[in-house]
């Protein structure tokens, strides 16, 4: 009991670090970059040394997926930096649409923007999903993950192309809009790499069917000059097939 208990702490230290990282006060992502500096070298057993905010969250990250991988803190911890798949709630929001700087400070947070932080944590999650062919637990995480999410993204998706189709493209100029759309594709691309890797048929969506999806609100959004990032965009309309024994890669 005392194990699991430090394993869930560990992992939750790790993610209020990520939080912190990403704050908006240059003088808290500092001190969390100090703190960041001294677990990760701490655990490499090297001399420790203070590295920038923004290398601080990429080796926390690291960290969390070597070392704790297989705990179901770690898909929570990633899941939750990730901007709500909700496009209603992006059409709900009523206020001002007005352009606002996101660089007002001297030395800016570029993680503090939802697309930029959807396209740092795709890599990772796609590696936690690799995992779902060799470990059972991952496999049962991802699966319930799978199961509460899919009807959710899938109706995102959905509302995205009728919106599209209507021809309502002002939509991109509501606030959130392009973090939410990041957010939403980057949940697409860890479900779909997830039914590729286990091909369960009780798994709620088949993959060719989201693919498909994917493929037909990609054409959308690129129609009306909507560009996803070019990581997304290849993973998602290119499959991927991985051998077992390239499973190993971190």
């Amino acid at each position: 009991a005392t194990a699991r208990f430090g394993l869930c702490f560990s992992c939750r230290l790790i993610n209020t670090g990520l939080y912190l990282l990403q704050d908006e006060d240059q003088q808290v992502r500092t001190e969390a970059a100090r703190f960041g500096s001294m677990v990760t070298f701490t655990k490499d057993g090297q001399p420790c040394f203070e590295m920038q905010a923004n290398q601080v969250l990429l080796s926390l990250l690291d960290l969390l997926l070597e070392e704790f991988w297989d705990r179901p803190d770690s898909l929570e911890a990633l899941l939750s930096h990730l901007p709500p798949p909700d496009l209603d709630a992006v059409l709900r929001d009523t206020q001002d649409t007005q352009s606002l700087s996101l660089y007002e400070q001297d030395e800016p947070n570029v993680f503090a923007e939802p697309a930029v932080m959807s396209q740092v944590l795709l890599p990772y999650l796609l590696r936690l999903a690799d995992r779902a062919r060799t470990s059972a637990c991952v496999r049962e995480q991802l699966s319930r993950w799978a199961t509460d999410s899919t009807a959710q993204i899938m109706t995102s998706f959905h509302r995205c192309q009728e919106l599209l189709t209507a021809g309502c493209v002002e939509v991109q100029h509501r606030p959130h809009f392009h973090g939410v759309l990041a957010g939403l594709f980057t949940r697409a691309a860890l479900l779909l790499r997830f039914l590729e890797s286990v091909e369960d048929p009780r798994l709620p969506c088949p993959a060719p069917f989201l693919r498909s999806q994917l493929q037909d609100t990609h054409r959308l959004l690129s129609r009306y000059g909507i560009l996803t990032p070019v990581e997304l965009t290849s993973l998602l309309l290119t499959p991927v097939k991985l051998p077992l024994e390239n499973l190993q890669i971190w």
